[in-house]
């Protein structure tokens, strides 16, 4: 599910809940694929968890919990 249609309703516990794969959290940060696996091999970037022995996965509560409290600090610096 992509930002804009994230925005087009109210989400849900179940939807905070979902995991999603690297490709929904690239789009939904505006990065790419590389930076999220830069990040994780650093700590840094939303949380994740392995799905699986090559699989990542990333809960959809904690990324956009995680992009509001960047957009939050960013503000505070303005």
């Amino acid at each position: 599910m992509s930002e804009p249609q994230l925005a087009e309703r109210e989400l849900t516990a179940l939807d905070l809940e979902r995991a999603i794969d690297t490709r929904e959290v690239s789009a939904i940060l505006g990065t790419s694929a590389v930076t999220l696996a830069q990040w994780r091999l650093r700590g840094e970037g939303p949380p994740f968890f392995k799905a699986g022995t090559r699989s990542v996965r990333y809960r959809l509560g904690d990324v956009l919990a995680w992009r509001d409290a960047r957009m939050a600090g960013k503000r505070d610096v303005a």
